[in-house]
């Protein structure tokens, strides 16, 4: 298994869908990648949209875990516990991430194997409307990140020796 998938979600049922939606369609092959979902207590109806998920998965590798402990540091590390994955990717509930996500992340890895992280492009997506209030200063406090529009994977390389 190249990468774990990792999704953290709280009370985002509605959002769960439009996620599945995209990761069944990226370009790295299935067998390739697996996804975790941590539902950290949510009381919502994101465990039956998780699980109708995994019973129209596609054939990827899709497993589900409650975590009781509450919080997204709880979560993520259940995730990692659980993950197969020699590479691990978090993915927020409320992300879409672009079809060639994973593929690029691992290619990323595989030509840079001295990184230890990585980030790329970060775009913000209103529900209706961007709010009167909002203006682009504000985009980084909403983690907005965008170096360049280049098609490829783009982030800082950290080295896993300096961890």
């Amino acid at each position: 298994m190249k990468i774990s998938a990792i999704i953290s979600t709280f009370n985002r049922d509605s959002f769960l869908p439009g996620l599945f939606d995209s990761l069944k369609d990226q370009t790295l092959p299935h067998d390739q990648f697996e996804i975790i979902i941590v539902n950290n207590n949510s009381t919502d109806s994101t465990e039956k949209v998780s699980l109708g998920f995994i019973d129209n998965s596609n054939g990827i590798k899709v497993r589900y875990f409650t975590e009781p402990n509450q919080g997204l540091s709880f979560a993520r590390n259940r995730g990692i516990k659980e993950s197969a994955g020699v590479l691990v990717t978090f993915i927020d509930d409320d992300a879409l991430p672009a079809k060639d996500f994973l593929e690029k992340t691992v290619l990323f890895f595989d030509e840079h194997p001295e990184a230890g992280a990585a980030g790329g492009k970060i775009l913000l997506r209103f529900m209706d409307k961007k709010p009167g209030w909002y203006n682009r200063f504000l985009s980084p406090c909403w983690g907005i990140l965008t170096m360049g529009t280049g098609q490829g994977f783009s982030g800082a390389i950290i080295s896993a020796d300096q961890t």
